[in-house]
């Protein structure tokens, strides 16, 4: 009798071993799928704003938006995208707009350039558009999405280099 009892707790200390150890293998790889996921949910978000920031270029004579305004008309519906992290609509405060010092700046994916010095919250968008010496309206401009931890979203390019997640004109 006192061996069944050892044998049935050795075997439910196994099972449980056993699926803790399913978890530790399974676990890492869900989290980090899930946060891929949302990353592509920020880079569809990061296109929907580009369509409306190029419809309102193509009825301005190529120049693009100063500000969240100028563009919202041109979202589908007028309404924001959802942002994935907290699964309620952006608002035109979660879209921060900044001023390109250089022409270069828009297209700058560098880790330590302009587009990878940005922050915000997970899944808040910057538009920043660039305005040439003499001019009044913007000419370029670029979009960024934040990830999990408030840094702009990247990738590795088959190279094992890393560079920022920009749409730019």
């Amino acid at each position: 009798m006192k061996m069944e009892k050892v044998n049935r707790i050795l075997d439910a200390l196994i099972a449980i071993a056993f699926i803790y150890l399913i978890y530790m293998l399974v676990w890492p790889q869900y989290t980090s799928i899930k946060e891929k996921n949302l990353e592509a949910k920020v880079k569809a978000n990061l296109y929907e704003i580009r369509c409306a920031v190029e419809q309102y270029a193509a009825y301005n004579n190529g120049y693009f938006p100063k500000s969240v305004d100028d563009f919202i008309p041109y979202l589908h519906e007028g309404k924001f995208p959802v942002n994935p992290y907290t699964g309620s609509p952006l608002t035109k405060d979660d879209i921060k707009t900044h001023q390109y010092i250089a022409p270069t700046d828009p297209k700058d994916d560098s880790p330590n350039g302009v587009n990878g010095k940005f922050r915000g919250e997970p899944g808040h968008i910057v538009y920043a558009f660039f305005i040439p010496p003499g001019d009044t309206l913007p000419t370029a401009y670029g979009l960024v999405g934040f990830n999990k931890n408030g840094e702009p979203i990247f990738y590795i390019d088959p190279g094992k280099k890393k560079h920022i997640f920009v749409l730019h004109n």
